[in-house]
């Protein structure tokens, strides 16, 4: 299970190409991922 940070959230969706953000896009259906509700909270306020 990967836990990811709210900046690696913010990047991928705003389409913002880094390691992270790459690294995020290639687990997703793939590996389980976990957010955390401090992360879902700061993802959704921005």
């Amino acid at each position: 299970m990967i836990l990811g940070d709210t900046s690696v959230w913010i990047n991928y969706l705003r389409g913002i190409p880094a390691p992270e953000t790459d690294k995020l896009d290639s687990l997703l259906g793939y590996v389980p991922l976990a957010i955390g509700d401090l992360v879902l909270t700061e993802v959704l306020h921005t």
